[in-house]
C-alpha cells in the first residue's frame, strides 16, 4: 500500500502505524499520531511518478512475542526537475508492535538516505 501514489499511499502509511505511533522522518519533527503520520506521507506519495521500494534485512522479536525490531533498505523513485528518473537508497528502523488481531503494526519508524548531506 505504500508504493501507491497520493492519497492511497498516504492512507497505506498510515494503515501501517498503531493509532499512537512516532515517526522521524528525515529533515522534519517528530510526527505523533495515525493521521499526523498521513498528512507527512502524502507529502513523499504526492511527489511526481513516486515509488518505494523497501527491504527487511534484519528482524529481530523481543522474548514477549509482541515486538519486534526490524532494519532495512529502501529506494525511492521519483521523477526529478528535468524529468528524469531520480532513486535515492536509505535505510529504515521500525518498531513493530503485535495487535490483538494479530497484525503487526510500526509503533515507531525512522528512516533517511544514503546520500551524503549537503
Amino acid at each position: 500500500a505504500t508504493r501507491q501514489g497520493g492519497e492511497a499511499g498516504a492512507a497505506g502509511y498510515a494503515s501501517f502505524a498503531t493509532e499512537d505511533a512516532i515517526f522521524l522522518p528525515p529533515d522534519l519533527e517528530r510526527v505523533e499520531g495515525r493521521a499526523a503520520i498521513r498528512e507527512v506521507a502524502l507529502g513523499y506519495t504526492s511527489l511526481p511518478g513516486f515509488d518505494v521500494d523497501w527491504r527487511a534485512t534484519w528482524v529481530h522479536l523481543a522474548d514477549d512475542g509482541r515486538h519486534a525490531d526490524v532494519i532495512g533498505e529502501f529506494e525511492i523513485t521519483m521523477d526529478g526537475p528535468d524529468g528524469e528518473r531520480v532513486t535515492v537508497p536509505g535505510k529504515f528502523f521500525d518498531l513493530l508492535e503485535k495487535q490483538s488481531d494479530g497484525r503487526w503494526l510500526a509503533k515507531v519508524a525512522c528512516w533517511n538516505s544514503n546520500q551524503p548531506a549537503g
